[in-house]
């Protein structure tokens, strides 16, 4: 039997494997490794790569959508007679000017050619219509602003039609008639869809060889609108098949309310938690359906409960009770108002659906308008109200059974499950019976979004994914690493998970994330420049008692919360205080900054192994209420430490065991999920960092990679390491833990058990023998497409070149702002180049500094006193560097700086000696690519060919050396040990030349996902 720990982060996969005895207790080390692959997202701002693909994709589209209709266009009026077929006939129709034609449209009779040419100009310029599903409100609501200022300067000119009103403006005043930002001449679809109906009913008559159906078919072409593909909102949790209801939908808000209610327990100060009784209940459900949230603080006094009364549902990131949102939203005055009330459920709902569905506006406010009999106005605030986004877990099905028993019975959630009939709330384990795991998408069925059973090219699109990419990348690692060690060593019988938190967090919340961490940081530099000031030495432990001193309320008001005594720097860096467990480490193993505080030494002897209830609660409460009064300037995280139910509450009825073994986070229940369609379900468990983080120092293999028994994060294997302490960690071994928890802290660390004799130094052999595993980037196109970017957004226009060393001079235009100081010297105009530096020489004379927020001061003064936004700026760039855009003489007239290198071709020439050649992307793309070396020596023969992250060795034997290709650039192969982590900026890294392979001994070798090494030995050998 085997047991396999899993260490599964962002982008990382550790794992190791253990022989277990008949009582399934580890016995012996058997292998372990580790995996590190792309998280799917953007290095620079944690966003996916996915949106940044989207981006480039959609204009691209939109372009090709354009062509298309204008080539359907241009067959459908020649068909039809309207459009020469004479190239010098309709060269000299085109050169006719449009507006003029279509304000003639509405008063004489046209030519087929000028209907044409008047018809045709519509399709350049269609005019805005909204999306409502797709648009951008702030955007959108720009552009109606503009629109209705086209549209009053329409009616106040006389106008009949847009382009008659284009026509005039152009020929009587000589303005410009193209729409640009802000200068009223946005047009939306509605306006060119009215003028066609009109030019249609003028030229009909005159043109009797159109049908009605002929007309319609233009007018089809040009006004079409490619509808959007409805909102995947994927599989309920209850219900299976049927789809997620929205969180709009009245039925789930009210689910939401019940819930709430359902779960929330009120403690008068002092007291243990309880429940709303009924009274309390029905009051505070009638409020929530009426508002849009409850301030947590205002409940007490909706029971005439005293002041400080604590909710349970409270935290620090949570000070709000959330009401009807959709309700609060619908039922303002300027939309439905009162009456919204009024509508039956199934009204509700309709409304609702269309609301989020109907992607028409037009059609969505000719709907509201006939249906409720509202003006206009009214219809449009409606249309456009901020509705609560996304889907919830259940379909309508689930929620229409689970609300009844919610507001009926008061159950939470997991009663009611059972009592609406459905099983086990959060039990959909499988029976762990498969020989090896499956695609994840048909084990985690009601998670996945996109799935096309019947018409999947793949197994992705077959049966869907997880949005998430971090998620959707670190499942598919987890299933070939798993299949892999089925092969190898057999099915694991008992698996062990610890999981990143990172894996569930938006980019929203990574970008909070680094925004607290780059405060942190400053507090960090503050706290130190305090104990520097007086007299001490910034040490970690000092550090430790400064953050908490830092947590105690404001500064000069910060005391010990047992004493009162006021903690200045000094005292905090004397040894007259200590950092104090609030909750005693040896009950609760809670090592957090959350259950610590700076406290005065003789306090914390008198504390003792106790919470501060049971120290000072009954024997001396008046004191005891004081603490809890100082408490109350702490972090919540930290207040209801000291309360008396601390201990109970942190428990919540699981013992020591079962909350170290039962991780709820939604990944985690994911991953169990996901194994259990290969292991028993009773045989996976999920363990939380901060008991892997105990455990791998009590038994000291922090010391493994390192000198010192601290964890070594700038090695990879550090994750092997970690997987190992995983998979050691057995209900045995928590037991014993639980009993040493029962006496000191001390026997706690001290009497640690190691899982067998032989434990670290069994682990720390397999782990300095482990080679990391990469992830291979190798592209490998279909014919016609495309992997990665091929070249910078950048245009450079070519001012000359090539010269005799192969450079170009280029000009390329770049907003000012994000431009540097120095390369003002580059700017093409010298007259502007001279006054831009002046007057940024003016600025730092003014600040007395020259940072970025000088140069956004410095671009804001260009743009406003001397109208410059811009500038067109010079560069110097090697042919070899640039993507060339020729003309149809072949001449290059402009050029974009290709953006990367794809791979290395190694070659060895005919006299013996190897060269590499470096291909961009754009190269390796192309279809008539021809290597140069090749073509300069035809019987050279390829070596190898090397992509960023492939793997190779140097030596032999015992002497080898396993490396990792960092970069690739000319002739340079840059090399990092393949165990080397940290920060790229900080890695060790060294250089070889491809001319020196042979010399060297370099050679690219295959390391599998379990580490093993395919090597061919050195080149000649």
């Amino acid at each position: 039997m085997h047991r396999l720990g899993l260490d599964v982060g962002t982008n990382s996969l550790g794992w190791f494997l253990y022989e277990l005895d008949g009582d399934r207790q580890p016995v012996r080390a058997l292998d372990g490794g580790v995996l590190i692959f792309p998280d799917g997202r953007n290095p620079k701002d944690g966003t996916s790569n996915a949106s940044h693909r989207r981006e480039k994709r959609g204009p691209r589209r939109n372009r090709d959508r354009g062509l298309r209709r204008r080539r359907r266009l241009f067959a459908l009026l020649f068909e039809l007679g309207l459009m020469p077929g004479d190239e010098a006939r309709r060269n000299a129709l085109f050169r006719q000017d449009p507006y003029e034609l279509r304000a003639a449209a509405l008063d004489r009779p046209l030519s087929a050619g000028e209907l044409a040419r008047a018809l045709w100009s519509f399709h350049n310029r269609r005019g805005f219509k909204s999306n409502r599903k797709a648009g951008n409100a702030k955007e959108d609501g720009a552009l109606k602003t503009a629109i209705s200022e086209l549209r009053r300067r329409i009616e106040q000119s006389g106008s009949r039609t847009l382009g008659e009103y284009l026509h005039r403006r152009q020929r009587n005043k000589g303005k410009p008639i193209r729409a640009r930002a802000g200068n009223g001449l946005y047009p939306e679809r509605a306006m060119l869809e009215v003028e066609f109906l009109a030019i249609k009913e003028a030229q009909a008559p005159h043109h009797p060889n159109l049908t009605p159906e002929d007309w319609g078919a233009i007018f089809d072409t040009l006004s079409h609108q490619r509808p959007l593909r409805p909102v995947e909102r994927g599989w309920c949790t209850l219900v299976p098949g049927e789809k997620r209801a929205f969180k709009a939908n009245p039925l789930f808000q009210r689910y939401r309310i019940l819930a709430d209610l359902n779960n929330l327990k009120t403690s008068p100060h002092g007291e243990p938690y309880r429940s709303l009784n009924r009274q309390e209940w029905d009051k505070l459900f009638l409020k929530l359906l009426s508002v849009k949230q409850v301030d947590f603080r205002k409940i007490p006094a909706l029971f005439d409960l005293p002041e400080r009364t604590r909710i349970n549902l409270e935290t620090e990131s949570r000070s709000k009770l959330d009401g009807d949102l959709t309700a609060t939203v619908l039922s303002h005055k300027d939309r439905f108002g009162k009456e919204w009330r009024t509508f039956s459920p199934d009204r509700q709902r309709e409304v609702v659906e269309k609301l989020i569905d109907e992607e028409d506006e037009d059609a969505l406010l000719d709907w509201l308008m006939r249906e409720f009999d509202l003006p206009r106005h009214r219809s449009e605030a409606i249309a456009s109200s901020p509705l609560p986004a996304g889907t919830c877990a259940f379909s309508r099905t689930a929620l229409s059974r689970l609300v009844p028993i919610l507001e009926d019975q008061g159950p939470r959630y997991d009663k009611a499950v059972v009592e609406a009939g459905f099983d086990h709330h959060s039990d959909f384990r499988l029976d762990g019976n498969a020989e090896k795991l499956p695609y994840y998408g048909e084990v985690l069925i009601r998670h996945v979004l996109g799935a096309d059973p019947g018409n999947g090219r793949n197994e992705v699109e077959r049966f869907g994914r997880i949005s998430n990419p971090t998620v959707h990348i670190a499942l598919g690692q987890l299933r070939r690493l798993f299949n892999g060690i089925t092969t190898t060593w057999g099915k694991p019988d008992e698996v062990v998970v610890e999981l990143a938190r990172e894996l569930k967090q938006s980019s929203e919340a990574k970008a909070e994330i680094r925004k607290r961490n780059a405060a942190n940081e400053k507090r960090n530099r503050d706290l130190e420049a305090q104990i520097d000031a007086h007299g001490g030495i910034a040490t970690p432990a000092s550090m430790r008692k400064m953050r908490l001193w830092a947590e105690q309320g404001k500064e000069g008001e910060r005391v010990c919360p047992f004493t009162g005594t006021t903690l200045s720097v000094d005292l905090v860096l004397s040894d007259k205080t200590e950092i104090e467990h609030i909750l005693p480490f040896s009950r609760s193993l809670d090592d957090s900054m959350a259950n610590k505080v700076v406290a005065m030494r003789e306090a914390n002897r008198e504390k003792g192994n106790r919470t501060p209830w049971e120290a000072w609660g009954v024997v001396d409460p008046e004191r005891y209420d004081t603490i809890l009064a100082r408490a109350a300037r702490l972090p919540k995280n930290k207040q209801w430490r000291f309360f008396p139910d601390a201990i109970e509450r942190l428990e919540e009825g699981n013992d020591f065991i079962g909350r170290q073994l039962n991780e709820t986070r939604y990944l985690s229940r994911l991953v169990r999920e996901y194994l259990s369609a290969a292991v028993q379900p009773n045989r996976i468990s999920v363990t939380p960092g901060r008991l892997t983080a105990m455990l791998r120092g009590k038994w000291g293999f922090n010391g493994i990679l390192g000198d010192e028994n601290r964890k070594t994060r700038t090695d990879h294997r550090h994750h092997m390491v970690d997987a190992a302490v995983i998979g050691a960690t057995t209900r045995s071994v928590l037991n014993r833990m639980a009993r040493a928890a029962e006496g000191s802290r001390n026997r706690l660390i001290d009497d640690m058990p190691v899982p067998f004799d032989g434990f670290r130094a069994q682990v720390a052999g397999l782990v300095h023998n482990a080679t990391v595993h990469f992830k291979p980037n190798h592209a490998h196109p279909a014919p016609g497409t495309t992997t990665g970017a091929l070249h910078n957004d950048t245009a450079h226009g070519i001012v000359s070149g090539p010269d005799e060393k192969g450079f170009f001079r280029l000009v390329t235009r770049k907003p000012l702002v994000t431009i540097k100081a120095p390369y003002l010297e580059n700017l093409r105009d010298p007259t502007l180049r001279d006054r831009l530096k002046e007057l940024w020489d003016e600025v730092r004379a003014e600040t007395g500094k020259d940072g970025d927020l000088e140069w956004k001061h410095f671009a804001a003064r260009a743009e406003r006193e001397l109208k410059v936004r811009s500038v067109r700026l010079y560069d110097t760039l090697h042919e070899r560097s640039l993507a060339l855009i020729r003309d149809k003489n072949g001449r290059p007239y402009k050029a974009y700086k290709t953006d990367g290198n794809a791979f290395m071709d190694v070659w060895l020439k005919p006299d013996g000696k190897t060269v590499g050649e470096t291909v961009s992307r754009y190269l390796a793309h192309r279809p008539d690519f021809v290597s140069e070396v090749k073509t300069k020596h035809p019987t050279a023969r390829k070596l190898m060919r090397l992509h960023i992250n492939d793997m190779v060795a140097m030596g032999e034997g015992s002497g080898r050396s396993i490396f990792r290709i960092k970069a690739l650039t000319g002739q340079t192969i840059v090399l990092a040990a393949h165990n080397e982590g940290g920060k790229a900026k900080e890695m060790p890294t060294f250089s070889k030349s491809a001319s020196r392979v042979i010399q060297e001994g370099l050679r690219k070798v295959k390391v599998d996902r379990l580490g093993r090494i395919r090597d061919g030995g050195p080149f000649g050998a």
